[in-house]
């Protein structure tokens, strides 16, 4: 061990400085750094697990949400609402040919108020606004008559929105008691419109020629 001011060696049991008389200072050793424990690095985030189970049920719930979309849709189109027009948002002339022809089916069945059902509550019908009173009056008036054998609707065409020239050809049943059974046959051009409903609202016959 040596002095700490003059440098002199001195015994390890000395308590001063043979030399200077420098009282000696015992340095205690150093110890070894305390190494800190190691703990475990919290991980920031979710396990893989959880995000795999978490996109499988994204994934579900958009293959749910498409079946259901498709369903409602084709309940839409049944109901008569949507259907009109397609997925750009464009006229749906099958949806009103469709509406067209099954107004005449009704007719043809002699279905009076079935037919009425695909008037809107008040109708033009060639230039005359009619109630479905009206209407009725004037299929009954009709039908006492001439009950149609059959309707075939030719042509379909949009001119413009929700209006459509047609050209239908009618088979009138003349008399029952007839054997054979006379028709009388029919050809119509005229112009029909619907309303965002799919109701009739407008009705016209252009031309009637009987062949």
């Amino acid at each position: 061990m040596f002095c700490t001011k003059c440098g002199n060696k001195i015994s390890e049991k000395a308590k001063f400085c043979t030399s200077c008389g420098t009282s000696v200072t015992i340095q205690q050793p150093n110890p070894d750094p305390v190494s800190p424990a190691i703990i475990p690095e919290k991980r920031s985030g979710i396990s893989k697990n959880v995000l795999w189970i978490g996109l499988l049920l994204i994934f579900a719930g958009a293959i749910a949400y498409f079946i259901y979309q498709q369903n409602s849709g084709a309940v839409e189109g049944a109901s008569g609402q949507a259907g009109a027009t397609d997925n750009a948002g464009n006229i749906n002339t099958d949806y009103y040919k469709q509406r067209f022809e099954s107004f005449h089916e009704e007719i043809a069945n002699n279905n009076i108020d079935n037919a009425i059902s695909y008037y809107n509550n008040d109708v033009i019908f060639n230039g005359k606004s009619m109630t479905s009173y009206d209407i009725r009056n004037d299929f009954l008036k009709t039908l006492v008559k001439y009950t149609p054998a059959g309707t075939t609707v030719l042509t379909f065409k949009q001119n413009y929105g929700k209006s459509f020239d047609y050209e239908i050809d009618y088979s009138l049943k003349v008399n029952d008691s007839y054997d054979p059974v006379v028709y009388k046959k029919y050809r119509i051009k005229g112009v029909v419109e619907f309303n965002d409903g799919g109701k009739i609202i407008r009705i016209r016959d252009i031309s009637t020629v009987q062949y």
